[in-house]
Order: structure tokens, then sequence, then C-alpha cells
């Protein structure tokens, strides 16, 4: 356990660092800060006992945390943000099928061009030249390039949370380029989402496929386009539960564990089934993020070791913000860490609690408590999440979650099984 809290102590310290950079901190101020605080570690040494090291321990994870924010952003956004306004005639790779929508196309890419930066992009195909091509085509055309961290003049964290440093329109005809990789393996998980989304689509009715789309890939671009839809999920404060997170993967596992128990072998086979869900979403950041994070909770009954879940999600978060610190602005990714933050602290309390006070037995009662019990702890810090990104929470949204996330996770599992 004492190794476990200085695990725990490190990956705060390096994931609080990330949140400060992005939201307090200027950025020529955190080199400084970080090598001032590399010096101040050694405070650490006028204390005693295990203080000595905790303190040491978290100061420096801390100067690391606002070292690796300026790198990162040195090495991506800083060197992309020039090419905003310019118009330049370049190959781009597409790394995902293009998603339709009300004034054309998006597409996600990779820029394949010798003289700028390689970094992932989001083309605007207002034409329809994109349309439907697959992922690993390659092609060259005029694109105008935009700014990924502003949207209509405002900032936004959107793209750059999922590893997006550029955007750009595409102007004119692209040219299909004879070395594309349309078969590469690196894009099953890509294929085998394309393939579920088409097969939701052609097995639910058509008012209902955008919402299941929605719900059981985290595609939301039918979703956005039922306009009447996605009104009224706002409206009753249930908006969030079609953004893939840490609660989907919690509806999953809770699953598996309802009919095989707790043992050792189940989380393995949970472990295993959270991948093939990552990968038959289409392996989307948000999806990859919930993924690891309940792999890292499963780990520790995996290998029989003690589960310190204040360890558990400190250090999943820790290394996903590794990764790319912009992440920190995700509201996948803080939805994920709320819902799971609540389940940890509160699912157990509230289960014992009405257990205790409700007649029955059997796992019927054991799945309708534990789906009430999660279902009011995903909410509480899943809420204030919600008010904090879009200025608003639904008067609603307190008495709509405990009232339908129970359901929202049988038309998860049941959608999959359909």
């Amino acid at each position: 356990m004492k190794g476990v809290r200085k695990l725990a102590c490190a990956s705060a310290g390096f994931a609080a660092a990330i949140f400060a950079a992005h939201y307090l901190l200027p950025l020529n101020l955190l080199y400084p800060l970080a090598a001032v605080l590399a010096l101040l570690s050694l405070s650490g040494l006028l204390a005693k006992g295990r203080a000595r090291q905790r303190i040491i321990i978290t100061v420096l994870a801390i100067s690391a945390g606002l070292a690796a924010y300026s790198l990162h952003y040195n090495n991506t956004l800083k060197l992309c943000e020039p090419l905003a306004g310019k118009k330049e005639t370049v190959s781009f790779c597409l790394t995902d099928y293009p998603q339709l929508r009300s004034y054309g196309n998006t597409a996600c890419a990779m820029l394949c061009e010798p003289s700028l930066p390689e970094t992932k992009l989001i083309i605007y195909d207002y034409s329809g030249e994109l349309y439907d091509l697959p992922p690993g085509t390659l092609l060259r055309g005029e694109l105008t390039f935009k700014s990924a961290s502003k949207r209509n003049g405002y900032s936004t964290d959107h793209f750059i949370a999922d590893g997006v440093y550029l955007c750009a329109v595409l102007s004119g005809k692209a040219e299909l380029m004879p070395n594309g990789s349309t078969e590469s393996l690196r894009y099953i998980p890509q294929r085998l989402g394309h393939a579920l989304r088409q097969k939701i689509a052609d097995v639910f009715p058509e008012s209902e496929a955008p919402f299941m789309i929605a719900l059981l890939t985290g595609d939301k671009t039918e979703y956005y386009l039922d306009e009447e839809l996605s009104a009224y999920m706002s409206i009753a404060g249930l908006a969030h539960i079609v953004a893939v997170s840490g609660m989907h993967v919690s509806f999953l596992v809770a699953f598996i564990q309802l009919i095989f128990g707790k043992r050792r072998g189940v989380s393995l086979i949970s472990v295993i089934l959270i991948w093939l869900f990552v990968l038959m979403s289409g392996s989307s950041p948000s999806a990859e993020r919930a993924g690891f994070m309940m792999t890292v909770y499963l780990l520790a009954p995996i290998f029989r070791r003690e589960n310190d879940r204040a360890t558990t999600l400190s250090f999943a978060l820790a290394v996903l913000l590794a990764i790319n610190p912009f992440a920190c602005a995700s509201v996948s990714l803080q939805l994920s860490f709320a819902a799971i933050s609540g389940i940890f602290l509160f699912t157990e309390l509230l289960y014992s609690w009405l257990d205790e006070r409700l007649p029955g037995s059997g796992r019927v009662k054991l799945y309708i408590l534990s789906a009430f019990s999660n279902s009011i702890a995903v909410s509480v810090f899943s809420i204030p999440v919600i008010a904090a990104h879009f200025g608003y929470v639904s008067l609603f949204s307190a008495l709509t979650n405990v009232l339908c996330l129970w359901m929202i996770s049988l038309l998860f599992i049941g959608g999959y099984i359909v």
C-alpha cells in the first residue's frame, strides 16, 4: 500500500499540473515554474518520515506536468497555428470515413506534406468530393488552413483535446493518389465502426437509429441531424449519455459481473470485451480513454493486487494526459472520470442502504438496485461537469438521470446483443 500511495501522489500531482497549465497558468511561465518547483522539491528533505518522500514526489510530479504541457504545446499546436489562413496544395491521407453534415462532409485526415508538420487535421468538404471514401485513401488537393483552437472567432478545445491541431477547407477537386493504404490493418477499427453504424441503421427503425448509433458508437452525426431528438435530449438533461465515456464501459462491466460474478477470470473477460467495444465503436479517442481507464481499474484483481481506487483513477488520468495533455479539456474525459468517481464513492453505500430497506433477493433485485445506485452515483459529479461546459443544467436532469440511466444501461447492452 505504501508504494501505491506514492504512485497516487505522483499521478495526482502530474494531472493537477496539466489542468493548471491549461486553464490557469500563462504558457510563457510554465518552464520557469517547472524549474523553480524542481528546486523547491528539495525542501521536502526537511520533513520527516513518509511525508518527506510524498512531498518530494508530488512537487517533482507537478514540475514534470508543467514541463510536459509546455513541451507538447511547442511540438504540436505552436507549429501548426502559423499555417492558419494559408492556402496550400498538399497531400493528405484519410484516417476515418468522412461524416455527412448538413453543409457537406467533414473528414479526419493526416497531413502528408514533407515541408509541413505531420499532424491530424479536420477537413471541411462542402462540395462532397470526399463522400464515402475509405480510411487510408491518399489524396492531393488545395486546402485553406484554419486554426484548430478557434471556431467562429472563439477559442475552443474541441479539436486539440482529441489530438487534432489543424482544420482546413477543401477547394475544388481532390486528386486520388496511387499510394493509398485502404486495406491496411491499422484501419480495422474504423472499418468495424463503419460496418456497425450501417448495421444499426439497417436493424433499428429510422426514428430510433440516430439515437442507437450515438449510444452504441459515440457517432453523433445522425443524432445532431435529427434536431428534434437532440433538442429534447438536451432539455431533459440526458445529452451526455450519447458521449462515449466511462459510464458506458461501466455498463458493460456491470452486466458481465452480474452474469458471471466478480472472479479474477471475469475481470480478464471484461478487459477483452471492453477493447472489443472500443474497436467496434471505431476506436475514437473518447472510447479509447474510457477503455483504458476501466482496464487499469480491472488490472488489480487480474494480478491479485489490492485495488486502491484513488491510485487507479489518478494513474489512469496521468497516463492519458501524458499522451496528450490537451485531453484535460475533453468533455468525454471529464465525464468519464466524473462518472467513475461517483460510482467508486457512492454506489456501494447507496446499494447497501437500499438493500437493507427493500424486500426481495436474487439477481433481478441485485441488477435493479445496482443500476439504480449507479444512476444516482454517476450524476453526482457528472451534472456539475455538464453545467461547467454547457453553461446550464436542465431542471429535470437530476430526476431524469435517476429515472432513465438504468434503462440506458439496458439499451446499451441490448443494442449490442441485437
